[in-house]
């Protein structure tokens, strides 16, 4: 649900938003931040509109991709960070990642 919110704010797509990010009756703010949406998908929603710019069209593959990329980096850097860590520490790597990675 977070790549919707992004897409009608960054690339000016009209959506149908998310009941959490919307005003109801029942409320009369949303009930969601629009920052999580906008600091992951948002990345690769700027590089497309980037593109758009340019004259280049994407396709929906690059669309589907350009939101979930900055997801997939953070994972990433996080998989990084805590091989890092256990390296430095002496711990089991690979256990400790098959444990983070369940969690």
């Amino acid at each position: 649900q977070t790549v919707e919110p992004a897409a009608a704010l960054l690339l000016g797509l009209n959506v149908d938003l998310p009941w959490e990010f919307g005003v109801s009756p029942w409320s009369p703010a949303p009930i969601r931040s629009w920052l999580g949406p906008l600091f992951s998908c948002g990345p690769g929603f700027l590089f497309l509109r980037l593109l758009i710019s340019a004259g280049i069209t994407p396709t929906t593959w690059l669309v589907l991709g350009a939101a979930r990329l900055p997801l997939c980096v953070i994972s990433l850097l996080q998989d990084a960070m805590l091989t890092r860590m256990c390296t430095s520490l002496g711990v089991p790597v690979r256990r400790t990642l098959l444990c983070y990675a369940s969690a």
